[in-house]
């Protein structure tokens, strides 16, 4: 079974550099994944140059288009894109850039797949936060790397409860077919919309938080003070009140 794990970055500056390049590198750790980065940007094109299971898909509606002074990526615009592009694969992986997945996690979604029978896959994970990432990356990912996503994660670190729900999981078909608002990325909402409105489209949405440990370092997140972005999250908020 093949996996398509995708996502937009943000810009790789501070921390985010830090934290996206030790992600998408445990991405490229998974078996049969290809990986697909959408939006224009600088890091994730030369990051796609270097792994040879990842694909950079730049050409997608950013917020600019409804009238924003921003790059955030449209998501309708975002899955459309992806839509296209999608090989083989029978599962599509929506995941935030910052999310570390544990070694071979992935592979599980196969067991799930088969249980459930073809087509009829839908679901989500909560991710699990870092507490102490920044102790552990000692501000470099490379000891991350050297010690190893899961020792790493399971021996060196302070896992909080779960949280947030930061990866869907959906069968190819039903993916390609999904309608969704257009939201702007990394804006908030989204996945609430998500979590509100899958059950109404799917009879059985599964929670597979215990299964996929979906890995999320607790960092700033400065962008919350910038007006642009207030206005991008108060959109969000609204499209998701107007389309739960």
């Amino acid at each position: 079974m093949k996996i398509a794990i995708a996502s937009t970055c943000a810009p790789f500056k501070g921390e985010k550099n830090i934290i996206q390049r030790a992600a998408l590198d445990s991405w490229s750790h998974q078996p049969n994944a290809n990986i697909y980065l959408l939006g224009k940007d600088d890091a994730s094109e030369a990051i796609c140059d270097v792994y040879p299971n990842f694909k950079y898909l730049p050409t997608v509606l950013t917020a600019k288009h409804i009238g924003f002074h921003s790059n955030a990526i449209l998501l309708d615009d975002a899955f459309q894109v992806l839509s296209i592009n999608l090989q083989d694969e029978e599962v599509v992986v929506w995941i935030n850039s910052d999310i570390i997945i544990l070694e071979n996690d992935l592979s599980k979604l196969l067991y799930v797949l088969k249980n459930e029978g073809q087509g009829k896959l839908v679901a989500w994970s909560r991710r699990r936060n870092l507490a102490n990432w920044r102790d552990c990356f000692a501000m470099n990912y490379e000891i991350l790397l050297q010690l190893g996503f899961n020792e790493f994660c399971e021996f060196n670190s302070t896992l909080q409860t779960h949280s947030g729900i930061d990866g869907f999981f959906f069968d190819v078909e039903f993916f390609k077919n999904l309608w969704v608002p257009r939201f702007v990325v990394n804006a908030w909402f989204s996945d609430d919309y998500f979590r509100i409105h899958l059950p109404k489209l799917h009879n059985n949405v599964k929670d597979l938080s215990k299964i996929v440990k979906l890995i999320h370092p607790n960092h700033d997140v400065p962008i919350q003070k910038n007006p642009e972005w207030q206005k991008m999250m108060e959109r969000n908020r609204e499209l998701r009140e107007k389309y739960q």
